[in-house]
């Protein structure tokens, strides 16, 4: 009787600690229905059960939780794996200090990677889907990284990347994508850069084509697995520069911002934008559930 009390015990034993760890931890998360995906610009309405793994990512363990309705739920996709291992590894050019940006995070498996070769830097999760930001939260807090946040796109709105990494949604259309790419290359600091991994058939070599057309230099990094990983610098202004200490949006001309205030005032704005965001959520903080209306994300890309 003691032992099968003992086994009886032991799933209650397991969820008591897996609450206490990643605190709150119910058993379903509404949003997303585990019959399907929902598209990429539909609000999805069913709740979810949350299951955890153990996976590899750039070398290293996490244990993440997943759940329906997200993409690549359950494992890591071949084209983050490509994107991975190519700009993942030891000789990485992820700066140690800034703002860097996992677009159309999922889970967060780019996050993840981010906030761990780059401790001392900001790493912002941004999905337009609630379902994703809330496991990219669970998933930083389990594995101790307390420099993600989570944000929708609108809560990002007033971000400058040094770097962007992004798997992104191919399959919303060449107009939306377009519109995508372009609203965040756009904010690109001067000395920053984007990372995406697209499929070849799905494009990839006219969408770097056309983002070389947009002004964006873009060269190919690599290309694997039936696979391309792109890089894009910023969009060259030959007379206007980004004021970065400025309120956010804003341009000042360049003689208002000499090179050898760059750093300060980039410091300043990051310090800023971190104070002045009510709605974003840092992980470490009790308080870090995403909360209003977001709309869902697509399972496919």
């Amino acid at each position: 009787m003691a032992l099968l009390e003992l086994v009886l015990e032991l799933p209650a034993r397991e969820e008591r600690a897996c609450r206490a760890s990643c605190q709150p931890l119910p058993d379903k998360l509404a949003g997303v229905s585990d019959k399907g995906s929902s598209h990429y610009f539909t609000s999805p309405s069913d709740a979810a059960t949350i299951t955890w793994h153990h996976l590899n990512l750039a070398g290293r363990e996490y244990e993440i939780a997943s759940a329906g309705g997200v993409f690549s739920a359950a494992k890591v996709d071949l084209g983050t794996q490509v994107l991975l291992r190519t700009v993942a590894g030891p000789d990485h050019q992820l700066p140690q200090a800034g703002v860097l940006v996992d677009l159309g995070c999922g889970w967060g498996a780019l996050s993840l990677v981010m906030a761990t070769l780059a401790p001392g830097a900001q790493v912002w999760a941004v999905d337009v889907n609630h379902r994703a930001l809330e496991l990219t939260r669970r998933n930083a807090q389990r594995a101790g990284l307390a420099n993600i946040k989570v944000a929708t796109p609108d809560q990002a709105s007033t971000l400058r990347p040094d770097v962007i990494w992004s798997n992104p949604p191919i399959r919303v259309g060449k107009t939306n994508l377009h519109q995508l790419l372009d609203g965040w290359l756009s904010r690109l600091l001067p000395q920053g850069h984007a990372d995406l991994v697209i499929q070849r058939h799905l494009g990839a070599d006219s969408l770097a084509k056309w983002l070389t057309d947009q002004g964006y230099p873009t060269d190919r990094l690599a290309s694997a697995k039936g696979y391309r990983v792109l890089r894009c610098g910023p969009r060259a202004h030959p007379e206007m520069t980004l004021s970065r200490g400025g309120e956010p949006g804003q341009w000042a001309n360049q003689t208002d911002h000499p090179a050898s205030k760059t750093e300060t005032s980039q410091a300043s704005h990051r310090s800023e934008t971190a104070s002045q965001d009510p709605q974003g959520c840092w992980v470490n903080q009790a308080t870090a559930a995403v909360s209003g209306a977001a709309t869902g994300k697509s399972s496919q890309r």
